[in-house]
């Protein structure tokens, strides 16, 4: 499995390096999923599982990769029952096997909670389900009240209509403000504002390769100058 390549140093790190552990960053973006831990040789720490004391890598580059394999250093200091760590390297030797000789980081990634969720009994890990389920005993008995995950308001399918009705209100309350000439109007309701001018700024959001910047330069039509940039930057594709 992967194990650290030769020797380890300050090397000219290429952009497309930089540009990886860039992209691996905004796709971990939870607090504490990935952090920068070097600079030159360039690596980062992942927490695998969602808490560090299940799994962490620290993946270190260096300049043959992503030819050969970057240097992982594995860290799981609460486990009971510790699997091999070899066993756990085997599959990241094959992850970055399967990427052939591309960029491999998150796929690293993936492997590592793959293999932690297929091979390590989940009681040998800090907060297990025995662990959490003795724990929500007692808050239900404390609170006496059913105990569960936190709400998440973006789970709620149902819409609270007073709520609704009252951002309507409050919207309405807003004085017209007063312009400036020459400034541009915000829109008015009714038919009667459709002879003023918008002042309007809009945002596309979405997942990676959604086609964001295709449609922005298709609908927007920019010069060359102002188009968005349209590249297979690593994990903006299908493989990686």
């Amino acid at each position: 499995g992967p194990g650290p390549p030769p020797p380890l140093g300050a090397y000219e790190v290429p952009e497309e390096h930089e540009e990886e552990l860039e992209a691996l960053a905004a796709i971990l973006c939870e607090p504490g999923e990935c952090e920068r831990v070097g600079q030159n040789p360039p690596s980062v720490a992942v927490t695998v599982g969602g808490d560090p004391s299940v799994l962490r890598l620290v993946i270190t580059l260096h300049p043959s990769y992503p030819a050969e394999p970057p240097s992982l250093e594995l860290s799981h200091p609460k486990w009971r029952h510790a699997p091999s760590d070899e066993a756990l390297r085997g599959a990241l030797g094959a992850a970055h096997a399967a990427a052939g000789g591309g960029p491999a980081l998150y796929e690293l990634v993936v492997a590592a909670q793959e293999w932690l969720e297929a091979s390590v009994d989940p009681e040998a890990l800090p907060g297990s389900a025995e662990a959490a389920g003795a724990a929500g005993a007692g808050e239900q008995a404390e609170g006496g009240g059913a105990v569960g995950a936190e709400e998440r308001w973006w789970d709620r399918e149902e819409v609270d209509e007073a709520a609704v009705r009252a951002a309507a209100a409050w919207a309405s309350s807003i004085p017209e403000p007063s312009l400036c000439a020459g400034e541009p109007a915000p829109r008015d309701a009714g038919a009667h504002a459709y002879g003023r001018p918008w002042a309007l700024t809009l945002g596309l959001v979405g997942k990676p390769s959604a086609g964001k910047s295709t449609f922005f330069n298709a609908a927007c039509k920019p010069p060359p100058s102002g188009a968005a940039k349209v590249a297979a930057h690593p994990f903006t594709t299908i493989d990686p």
